[in-house]
């Protein structure tokens, strides 16, 4: 689970270092057996690959934590509003100094990492159409009404369509109405796409997915995304290039 900045602060104040000491040594012990995953990445042949990790794993047994120790995700259950605003969290900043404002917008569009043929079609759709709304949500919003040095949308594999925006220039409140307003012009602005624009679109995000990383932690960040996922799908890029070949 996550914790608040409030929750972690209160737990700071009361750890000393004989508990930091006592929590070093029972660390690997007490982690889960699915969190002790090894990745070998560079010049290295199969054999090679297998026997550091048999290695790794002989050095690094442990007998996992006991059941009742497990984290236990937290859940906050949300009005459920179909049609609408939605539901808006606000939180005050724990500096009252503090002059910036954040707000981040999500529209759930269901998690799309399972990468079946139905979720991979999703997640290509929500990924051309937060590219459409991509420029014009900084134009509008950074620099036509510079409400944020932060300003951006982006389509989420776990989340949905986010739209971020944060800055000194108003109250997170007032920047809200603004995201708003601007998601107001949507359907006139996806009117206006003729379907030649929009496959070109899905073609330049495939070649994005299609392109080979520049640096081996850029390749080896790729594969962990997969194994912290526990879906371990290698081929995602070409996947997900082809789905998002076929948006019109």
């Amino acid at each position: 689970p996550e914790f608040s900045l409030e929750e972690l602060q209160r737990s700071a104040k009361e750890i000393r270092l004989s508990d930091v000491v006592q929590f070093a040594s029972k660390l690997w012990d007490s982690a889960r057996a699915e969190l002790k995953t090894s990745l070998c990445w560079g010049n290295l042949r199969p054999a090679e690959g297998d026997l550091l990790v048999a290695k790794l794993r002989e050095r690094l047994k442990s007998p996992g934590p006991p059941g009742k120790e497990a984290p236990q995700p937290r859940v906050t259950q949300l009005p459920v509003t179909p049609v609408g605003p939605g539901v808006a969290l606000v939180r005050d900043v724990m500096d009252k100094l503090e002059e910036n404002s954040a707000v981040e917008v999500l529209f759930q569009g269901g998690t799309t990492r399972g990468g079946g043929a139905a979720e991979l079609q999703r997640l290509a759709e929500l990924q051309v159409l937060a590219s459409v709304m991509s420029d014009q949500f900084y134009e509008q919003l950074r620099t036509r009404e510079q409400l944020g040095y932060i300003v951006s949308c982006r389509a989420d594999r776990n989340e949905g369509i986010v739209f971020v925006v944060q800055g000194a220039a108003k109250s997170a409140l007032e920047v809200l109405a603004r995201i708003d307003a601007f998601l107001d012009t949507v359907p006139g602005m996806l009117r206006a796409k003729t379907e030649a624009e929009i496959t070109q679109l899905a073609e330049s995000l495939a070649q994005a997915r299609l392109a080979r990383p520049q640096q081996l932690l850029n390749a080896a960040e790729r594969c962990w995304g997969e194994i912290r996922s526990h879906e371990f799908r290698w081929t995602r890029p070409l996947d997900e290039a082809l789905a998002i070949r076929q948006v019109r």
